[in-house]
C-alpha cells in the first residue's frame, strides 16, 4: 500500500470479502458497524451489498452526534438510501438492540476503545 486511502480501501474489500463469504446466502443482509466513526466502511459495505441486492438495512452506530451527522450527509451525497441506511448515537453502553438484531456485526478498531470488551461483545451478539 503506498497511501492511507489505498490501505483503507483494501481494509473496506476484505470486510465486505468477509460478509458475503460468511453471511447467510438465503436472504438479505441487516449489518451493524459498532463505533461507525464518520461512517466510511458503513457507506462502503451499504453500497456494495446493494450492488449484490444483499442489504435490508444497515445502522452505523457511534458516539459522536458530530461524526454521525457527517455520515448521514455522506450518505445522502452518495445515494444511499434512507430505507437501508440509519445511523444511530449511541455509546457501546447504551446500545439497545436486541439479541439477534443484526446478521453482521463489525467494527473497525473502535471496538478496542470499549471498556468491557466482553460485556460489548455479549450485548451486540
Amino acid at each position: 500500500m503506498s497511501t492511507l486511502a489505498e490501505a483503507c480501501l483494501f481494509r473496506d474489500q476484505m470486510m465486505l470479502k468477509n460478509i458475503v463469504d460468511n453471511a447467510p446466502k438465503d436472504r438479505k443482509l441487516k449489518v451493524l458497524e459498532m463505533g461507525a466513526g464518520r461512517g466510511g466502511l458503513t457507506r462502503f459495505v451499504a453500497k456494495e451489498l446493494l450492488k449484490l441486492d444483499k442489504l435490508e438495512i444497515i445502522v452505523a452506530a457511534n458516539i459522536s452526534e458530530r461524526e454521525n451527522q457527517y455520515s448521514r450527509n455522506k450518505a445522502k451525497e452518495e445515494n444511499i438510501p434512507e430505507a437501508v441506511y440509519r445511523v444511530d448515537h449511541y455509546s457501546y453502553d447504551t446500545m439497545p438492540y436486541s439479541n439477534s438484531s443484526f446478521d453482521v456485526i463489525l467494527s473497525n478498531e473502535a471496538i478496542l476503545y470499549a471498556e468491557d470488551k466482553v460485556r460489548t461483545m455479549a450485548r451486540a451478539a
